[in-house]
């Protein structure tokens, strides 16, 4: 049978949401979250479920997850049988601290047709160790097949990691640790930086949470400081809003004042690169929720988070504090995305 009209437009209709998720992808890998929102919602209008994924990815890194979390629910309602936007939006519920929703998504993803269950029942063990339900995580992930080598076999031994070190076998958590970045380094991970590797993580945040994974193992099972500062500065190098990182430098160091007080300080530097299509290295502004004494002290704290050379362009547009935390360990406590601009 010859090809019809119709099947020329969904051709063509195939190679401009396959463009167009590209450009996506492109944007979110360069911070440019509200262009990534454009594109997504063009390729809703294409009536691609893609839309969804890539207009929730852009809020969540605008740290706008309530609307993420919206979108998804959108999503799913139109399309009630795609496992991967059940999966995601199981995904996002989780991190929220929304467990129970975060299951009930994560079993309508592993009920439809085509669904990766691995990737499923990972999601699922991984709300159990929030919940800190160890044995219960343990037995899910005694019923994921064997994985082989890929990312998900990563992200499978990462989520072990934790679970020993919570049960405290550190020794075995410190060999599983290091034979899991033994692999990764493999898998090239690090040629994958700012690339999706699996649903919703670039091989950046992969990586970063290795590293925490270790640091976590060295300072509960050996109070090894330097070698868990080496892969917390790691960590944070990938990954600069990885939570866990920023929940164990504190802890590892440990600095309560009388004088602390939580500091929300808007900071505007310059970026160490031209970004794709430029010449000029652009101007940023980010935020950042920090404790310590004076706005000085939680400049020096935030430096740490930005690359060598982008720290000496460092400076505090503006500080607020909102309330004194005498009792609180300093040190950063949460970070936003860049806002690019182009200097004059």
């Amino acid at each position: 049978m010859p090809p019809t009209n119709l099947d020329h437009q969904s051709s063509q209709r195939a190679t401009i949401v396959k463009r167009l998720r590209a450009k996506a992808s492109q944007c979110i890998e360069q911070f440019e979250y509200k262009r990534a929102l454009k594109v997504g919602r063009k390729i809703e209008r294409l009536r691609h479920t893609s839309g969804f994924e890539i207009m929730a990815q852009a809020y969540w890194a605008m740290d706008q997850r309530k609307k993420a979390i919206v979108i998804l629910k959108k999503g799913v309602k139109k399309v009630p049988d795609l496992w991967l936007l059940w999966d995601q939006l199981g995904c996002y519920c989780s991190d929220q601290g929304q467990y129970g929703q975060a299951m009930k998504a994560f079993k309508r993803a592993g009920g439809c047709p085509g669904a990766d269950i691995s990737t499923v029942r990972f999601n699922m063990a991984l709300v159990y160790v929030r919940q800190r339900r160890p044995e219960a995580a343990l037995e899910t992930i005694r019923s994921i097949r064997m994985l082989g080598s890929g990312v998900l076999a990563i992200n499978l031994a990462s989520l072990k990691v934790q679970i020993l070190t919570k049960i405290k076998r550190f020794r075995a958590a410190l060999r599983l640790a290091n034979r899991t970045l033994w692999r990764a380094k493999r898998l090239r991970l690090s040629a994958a930086i700012n690339s999706i590797i699996s649903p919703h993580e670039t091989g950046a945040e992969v990586l970063s949470r290795l590293y925490v994974d270790r640091a976590t193992a060295y300072w509960c099972g050996t109070n090894n400081r330097k070698r868990c500062w080496v892969d917390l500065m790691r960590a944070i190098e990938l990954n600069r809003t990885n939570a866990g990182a920023m929940s164990l430098m504190r802890e590892v160091e440990h600095q309560v004042s009388p004088a602390a007080k939580y500091m929300r300080v808007l900071i505007q530097g310059l970026w160490h690169r031209p970004l794709v299509g430029e010449r000029r290295r652009p101007g940023f502004f980010t935020t950042f929720d920090v404790v310590a004494d004076d706005p000085d002290e939680a400049l020096k704290l935030i430096c740490r988070f930005e690359p060598p050379r982008v720290r000496p362009t460092l400076r505090i547009e503006e500080c607020r504090v909102l309330a004194r935390r005498p009792t609180y360990p300093k040190g950063v406590y949460d970070v936003l995305g860049y806002a690019f601009f182009t200097k004059e």
